[in-house]
């Protein structure tokens, strides 16, 4: 579904993102998790990393704000239907992911914003 303007309605994105197929995106950074990790996924979307993730092994906490997407989500994730920016589990995890700028990088899209390294030394960041 496109909107007037020609720009794709959130129902359109959504579509999008079920029909995309896992496209290895794991072996991007899989080598750097810890095994069997708590993993918190931001942004999950339909569960296409998640699914990779508990695949191998990894607990994973999956974030999104849209419940339709979180009805494809594996039922063995944590699911949690939230806005990240106000996110409030109260819990430690190993990795916390971010990881939808990945799809861009695997269909060829610049992410060179994305790639930006971030790093906190405030150990009190924990969510």
């Amino acid at each position: 579904m496109i909107a007037a303007e020609g720009t794709p309605t959130p129902a359109a994105g959504k579509t999008l993102y079920r029909l995309l197929p896992y496209r290895g995106e794991l072996a991007i950074f899989g080598r750097l998790l810890p095994r069997r990790s708590a993993i918190l996924e931001l942004g999950c979307g339909t569960g296409r990393l998640t699914e990779a993730l508990l695949d191998a092994g990894h607990k994973v906490t999956a974030v999104d704000n849209s419940p339709e997407m979180l009805r494809h989500v594996r039922d063995d994730a944590d699911k949690v239907l939230a806005n990240i920016e106000h996110l409030e589990l109260r819990r430690r995890f190993d990795v916390a992911l971010l990881a939808s700028c990945l799809v861009y990088k695997l269909i060829g899209v610049d992410t060179s914003v994305q790639e930006q390294p971030y790093s906190s030394t405030d150990d009190r960041a924990g969510l």
